[in-house]
């Protein structure tokens, strides 16, 4: 179900309940949702006879109302289901249990209302009694057991994943819920404190394209000059100014200034390293082909804190630096790697 993005996802799942609660459909689950469902309900109903059983979708009322799911389980009851995924409840709940009523001819009447969240204190649903998807569902896995081995494998697949789609549209839901909540808090301090980023990551852009200016002076037809900002990509503020080179064929040498909150860091890497993978522990680096280079041409590095196969040079600048030291840095490291190719 989340797979396809039904823009309609209310109208689908009750579809899907349609096909479930048939104990006699192809899906070969017998009435295990119906019996999980009515163990919820007040009203106790025990299905005695199955093959009996018929579910109809959007039965019109004698006012022209519509009922979302109506079984009438011969001879025990007449079940009316209303779901709700994210819709008010505020059908005509009377009129539904008036019509159950004329039809089921002296039978148990079970008036259900399937919610995805709680019904909201004084809403009146009438005679319905309020049931969560949550319940519901963990009472379909805590039966489910007995019924695997005469289940049509592809319909319980597609069950489970009609269950974890509508966990899934409740932990959004409540997740968004808190973070509004959170939002509405504390706004004038977020509102303050987003301002203070943008402003920062105006500044940080500014240093870096000064910088960049500084460097430009070493760009040739060997040295080209590359910019990154990273903005909240990588979960942190990032501005990057620095060189690559082509020291042999197919492989190249890129050196940069990487800003941050915490100041500037002069950092080295090859084409051979993949792009943000995490640091392996225990691995330092010096096994790689750049790793071995640099060593024996004596250009003091350290391994990068967090990325694989990338290295840091020199000194960490404090983030109010003088460009020009952190410039000087920068293309020192430059002169001793144009000064002899990788082996």
């Amino acid at each position: 179900m989340e797979i396809t993005s039904y823009p309609h996802l209310e109208n689908v799942a009750s579809n899907v309940l349609d096909f479930y609660f048939n104990p006699n459909a192809e899906h070969g689950l017998g009435t295990l949702l119906l019996e999980a469902l009515l163990s919820l309900a007040a009203t106790p109903v025990i299905i005695s006879n199955p093959l009996a059983v018929s579910v109809a979708r959007e039965i019109s009322t004698s006012l022209g109302n519509r009922i979302d799911l109506l079984i009438d389980a011969y001879p025990d009851a007449v079940i009316v289901i209303e779901n709700k995924l994210f819709h008010t409840a505020n059908n005509p709940f009377p009129d539904y249990e008036q019509y159950a009523n004329k039809i089921a001819s002296q039978r148990p009447v079970v008036l259900i209302l399937l919610t995805l969240f709680d019904i909201s204190s004084g809403t009146n649903i009438g005679n319905f009694q309020p049931v969560l998807y949550k319940s519901f569902c963990q009472e379909i896995l805590h039966r489910i057991g007995d019924r695997i081995i005469d289940a049509d494998n592809r319909y319980l697949i597609f069950l489970l994943d009609f269950i974890q789609t509508t966990q899934n549209l409740h932990e959004a839901r409540v997740m968004n819920q808190e973070f509004l909540t959170f939002l509405q808090s504390h706004e004038e301090d977020i509102v303050s404190l987003l301002q203070k980023v943008t402003s920062l990551q105006k500044e940080m852009k500014k240093k870096t394209a000064a910088l960049a200016e500084l460097m430009r002076e070493k760009e040739s037809d060997t040295v080209n000059l590359w910019f990154y900002g990273s903005g909240l990509k990588e979960k942190r503020l990032r501005e990057v100014a620095g060189y690559w080179t082509s020291v042999l064929p197919d492989y190249v040498i890129s050196i940069a200034a990487d800003l941050s909150v915490d100041g500037w860091d002069i950092r080295i890497k090859d084409n051979k390293t993949s792009k943000g993978v995490p640091k392996t522990p225990g691995h330092d680096g010096f096994d790689t082909q750049l790793g071995r280079w640099l060593q024996s041409k004596q250009i003091e590095v350290s391994p990068h804190p967090s990325l694989q196969g990338h290295f840091l040079y020199g000194s960490h600048f404090p983030y109010d630096s003088d460009l020009v030291s952190v410039d000087t840095e920068i293309k020192r490291l430059l002169a001793l790697i144009l000064q002899e190719s990788p082996q």
